[in-house]
């Protein structure tokens, strides 16, 4: 058993044994090299990624600003078609349907705001609900037309529809009394919040 082990050895010290082994080591570190662009290459490319994504996450944000400046601005242009919220009273809503109501052979009583809402955003926009009641007793109108609630109530709100302040017409109903008509007629208006003053200043 000892000669063998030392017959072992003595192959191990031998120099084509050390001359192998040199050998392995290198190529053992060629093949080590070899990888070393793979690793270069791939954090470079990671990198590259970390950069295009910073970027797309910065023309998001940019183009959401663009966006939400653009709808800002389209609203400034547009306001005088909107309601104001100072306007947003009963007596005001009033005025702005009276007139053709009247003319059409309605009498405008009472209105109600029935429901307002406002979302925070920059375009300082907001949605009010008004119920207006109306009453008629005529059977003719003022140049000698017969007087029919539901097609007087259409044409007054197809023409007050095209009429400032935009608004759109969501309910229309009609009760026949003893002595006339009785009808309610739903209407939403959007409207523009005034900035706070600080915000005005900027």
């Amino acid at each position: 058993m000892r000669r063998i082990l030392y017959t072992f050895y003595c192959y191990l010290a031998s120099y084509p044994a050390i001359a192998l082994f040199c050998l392995g080591s290198l190529f053992l570190l060629y093949l080590g090299s070899g990888y070393r662009p793979i690793e270069n290459s791939y954090n470079a490319m990671l990198q590259k990624y970390i950069a295009v994504k910073q970027e797309r996450e910065r023309l998001v944000q940019e183009l959401e600003s663009i966006r939400q400046g653009d709808l800002k601005m389209r609203l400034e242009i547009f306001s005088e078609d909107y309601l104001t919220e100072d306007a947003i009273d009963p007596s005001q809503l009033l005025e702005i349907l009276e007139p053709s109501l009247n003319a059409s052979g309605w009498d405008l009583e009472t209105v109600d705001i029935i429901n307002k809402e406002f979302e925070s955003s920059p375009m300082n926009f907001g949605i009010v609900e008004t119920l207006y009641e109306l009453r008629s007793k005529g059977v003719e109108l003022a140049d000698g037309t017969p007087f029919l609630p539901l097609h007087s109530l259409q044409k007054v709100g197809s023409f007050l529809w095209q009429m400032p302040p935009t608004k759109d017409f969501y309910k229309i109903s009609i009760e026949r009394e003893e002595t006339g008509y009785f009808a309610k007629l739903g209407v939403i208006y959007p409207y523009v919040q005034k900035p706070e003053p600080n915000e005005a200043e900027q």
